[in-house]
């Protein structure tokens, strides 16, 4: 005999229709007017001696860029471009030349 679970089923609904519904209104009900006596600490606030390090460094010698240099004009920008060049006509060969012989195809 088969026993229809639908009494069971929208008893659960109703339940996580409601836990969604009070988490959801949970936020606005606990928020306060005032700001708190001690602000939360930043993650991206940095201490003064690390902000005065950073004032004191100057650019790494040997980065491979000039300060006025363009990127693709490099060594390495050279070297990207001709190698995003021979990726795209591998592409443009395979595609050409597959060898796939199927009759779906």
């Amino acid at each position: 005999m088969k026993r229809s679970s639908t009494p069971i089923r929208k008893v659960w609904a109703s339940a996580l229709a409601l836990a969604v519904g009070a988490l959801c209104l949970a936020s606005p009900v606990r928020a306060e007017d005032g700001s708190p006596a001690n602000p939360p600490h930043s993650i991206a606030a940095l201490s003064p001696s690390t902000l005065a390090r950073l004032a004191r460094q100057t650019q790494p010698e040997g980065s491979g860029t000039a300060d006025n240099a363009s990127f693709f004009k490099t060594k390495r920008g050279v070297a990207v471009l001709v190698l995003l060049g021979a990726g795209f006509g591998y592409t443009l060969y395979s595609k050409s030349h597959d060898r796939v012989l199927s009759a779906v195809r």
